[in-house]
């Protein structure tokens, strides 16, 4: 028998139910209605993100190719989550208008990075400073970007995610490139680099990049002994302005896979993984492989080029033209829906970036990504 105390508690939880609920029809019956589970997708809950991108031409990451030399090793650490406040930044972006028109509200993500990396010529032996070959140089920095997605939800539209960026850092001995290989050359063995005192000098860099990026669904194939596979396109296209880097990149990638991420494709140092997906897929296992090729139209590269600020600079002639193509597997495990742990690898051939004769061939480097994703 219901005693009126009783009935009061289950008035008041009633009552409050129209916040976290669609309003019950008046013959609703309440207990049914306590009894309807959770939903399981709420929006309150969002992902946090934290990554590590390792890439290096070493033969743990790249079996193909074990010089050190050019790009040889970058490291970076991002933080990433959907915030109320890079919601709010929505409408002050660029194109924001013609984005909402276009695909509606936005999903946005904001993230925060650090990062270094380093270059060196290939003859490492070399103590008098190379002029025919890529010069020494560490590159350590840190920034944030913001993206925005459109919320796609349905296998004929096209979802689009737009990645902003901004980053300051540090070339020459303050970027701590010469104390990071040696200490690793030192403790894993390896050739010892005997030519960083002519690396290029210390200066502080500003960059901005600016990428889009287009999701295609192409459907399912079905496997014989996989089972139903899903297949994406993703073309992308971005530039990159500062002291670094100016160019302009165009790229297309293929994945094909088992519960395709709510994603746009992989990540690399150079191209940071989206963060605007839904907190909530498929637990269990899942996994894709990819394909990526494009290009590069190159107008400065201060790695190559010099240093914007000392004047002489160690510099070499650079190829204004690179072209590259990536493969790779990402593997990933949701045991429930706070907790996914994602890994990929990749392997990038990349054409001759340094027009010399000491520098020839195309170059290689490995590249893994580790991912934890927490909602909260």
């Amino acid at each position: 028998m219901m005693t009126r105390r009783t009935a009061g508690v289950l008035l008041a939880a009633g009552s409050c139910l129209p916040i976290f609920a669609d309003q019950p029809s008046a013959d609703q019956d309440l207990l049914t209605l306590s009894e309807q589970p959770a939903d399981e997708h709420a929006p309150a809950d969002r992902p946090g993100t934290a990554r590590v991108y390792w890439e290096n031409d070493g033969a743990f990451h790249d079996p193909f190719d074990s010089y050190d030399r050019h790009y040889t090793n970058g490291f970076t650490i991002t933080l990433e989550h959907q915030p109320a406040w890079a919601q709010s930044l929505a409408p002050y972006m660029p194109f924001a208008e013609l984005f909402e028109q276009q695909h509606g509200p936005a999903q946005t993500a904001a993230g925060y990075v650090l990062g270094q990396l380093i270059f060196t010529p290939r003859d490492l032996a070399a103590t008098a400073p190379v002029t025919t070959d890529q010069p020494y140089a560490g590159y350590l920095y840190g920034g944030v970007f913001w993206q925005r997605a459109s919320q796609y939800h349905s296998r004929d539209d096209v979802a689009v995610l737009d990645h902003f960026e901004v980053n300051l850092g540090m070339v020459g001995n303050q970027a701590l490139g010469k104390d990071i290989q040696q200490w690793v050359h030192d403790t894993f063995a390896g050739v010892d680099p005997r030519g960083w005192n002519n690396q290029l000098a210390n200066e502080v860099t500003g960059q901005v990049y600016y990428r889009r990026k287009w999701r295609i669904d192409l459907g399912e194939t079905d496997s014989n002994w996989l089972g139903n596979l899903n297949t994406q396109l993703i073309p992308q296209a971005g530039v990159a302005l500062g002291s670094v880097y100016r160019y302009a990149e165009a790229a297309v990638t293929f994945r094909i896979g088992y519960h395709l991420p709510d994603d746009f494709g992989p990540g690399r140092i150079n191209d940071l993984q989206s963060a605007t997906g839904d907190a909530y897929l498929h637990t269990g296992w899942s996994w894709y492989a990819f394909v990526r090729t494009g290009g590069r139209v190159i107008e400065h590269d201060l790695f190559l080029d010099g240093s914007n600020t000392h004047n002489p600079s160690l510099s070499v002639d650079k190829e204004p033209l690179v072209g590259e193509v990536q493969g790779g597997l990402t593997l990933s495990y949701r045991a429930n829906h706070n907790h996914r742990v994602d890994l990929t690898w990749g392997l990038t051939f990349m054409t001759q970036t340094v027009d010399a004769p000491d520098a020839t061939g195309t170059e290689s480097y490995g590249t893994f990504v580790l991912s934890w994703v927490k909602t909260f």
